[in-house]
């Protein structure tokens, strides 16, 4: 579940009177390098390319002879997958839908959807991992006045079953954002913050917006201004405490630096590693993470770095 025994221990050693309240500017790296595959996804030429390049493999299969040109891929399902992702995702991007600036002076809670089926929700949530129930009972129990912002994500679009969007339209509070927005900024806005998992539930509880966490495992759950819901039918109480005002804005921006401050002092330095180009490690990313494996475990592999190397990759 990518949880450390360690952080919550690490965190109620510090005082998170004594940090300055977390900023957060930018979405992390990842973000703008779908983001830019989506948009030239999203155009028409975009769905020439891809549906061209698809008749291609599926040719290329057939005069290869390969057996899964013959059983196992429908041709006609993968291309209407295609065009049902290139159709969903222009729903949700080429205007119509609410921007951040069309909610100002309107109180809401931001729902941002998760990709699935998808590790981050399935794997790291097996107790609860249903949106749709989750978004429902949210928008059952927010007052008058308050909207429930939903927004997609673009690695989503085009897996959803049928109606899944219609039958959250149908909720009357529910306000759809457009895909282009970023979600960091849509959450730093936000009066709260639901998620199940997520990096964006991670964002704003480090930023101190308060956050209703249907998750499990979620590192910040441990957070003050982070409120855990186990129960469906107690969804309201936690609405009713991220909306009463009760949690201090500035001190729990101070909580969340300090929580970032933990995650650090918990973690090792990737050194040259980058997420996005996974070929990107070298000798001291190995080691480095073979030191830190060193430690949790109090054991050691050999004096060498290069057996640290060996052992790691061979």
């Amino acid at each position: 579940f990518n949880e450390c025994a360690e952080l919550a221990d690490v965190y109620r050693s510090l005082d998170p009177e004594s940090f300055s309240p977390f900023t957060l500017d930018t979405p992390y790296k990842l973000v703008g390098t779908v983001q830019k595959h989506f948009d030239r996804a999203m155009t028409v030429s975009g769905l020439v390319n891809v549906l061209t390049r698809f008749l291609a493999r599926r040719v290329y299969w057939a005069v290869r002879g390969y057996e899964k040109s013959r059983h196992g891929y429908v041709a006609a399902d993968e291309a209407r997958m295609l065009y049902r992702r290139w159709r969903d995702g222009r729903r949700f991007s080429k205007g119509g839908l609410a921007r951040l600036a069309d909610m100002d002076g309107t109180r809401f809670i931001f729902f941002p959807l998760a990709t699935e089926p998808e590790t981050s929700l399935q794997q790291f949530s097996p107790e609860f991992f249903f949106q749709h129930a989750a978004i429902a009972a949210l928008s059952r129990d927010l007052p008058a006045g308050v909207k429930l912002v939903v927004k997609e994500s673009n690695v989503a679009v085009g897996r959803r079953p049928d109606n899944f969007y219609d039958q959250i339209s149908e909720l009357k509070n529910v306000v759809w954002m457009d895909i282009q927005e970023p979600g960091f900024a849509v959450a730093k806005n936000a009066d709260a913050v639901a998620v199940i998992t997520g990096s964006t539930g991670f964002e704003a509880a480090i930023v101190g917006t308060p956050v209703i966490s249907f998750g499990v495992h979620n590192s910040y759950n441990m957070l003050p201004h982070v409120v855990h819901v186990t129960d469906l039918a107690r969804t309201g109480e936690a609405v009713s405490y991220v909306l009463s005002g009760a949690i201090d804005r500035r001190a729990a921006a101070q909580a969340g630096a300090a929580f970032v401050k933990a995650v650090i002092d918990t973690s090792f330095d990737l050194a040259n590693y980058d997420y996005v180009d996974l070929e990107s490690y070298d000798k001291s990313t190995v080691c480095a993470a073979c030191d830190a494996l060193e430690n949790s475990l109090g054991v050691s592999f050999g004096s060498s770095r290069q057996n640290y190397q060996v052992a790691v990759t061979g």
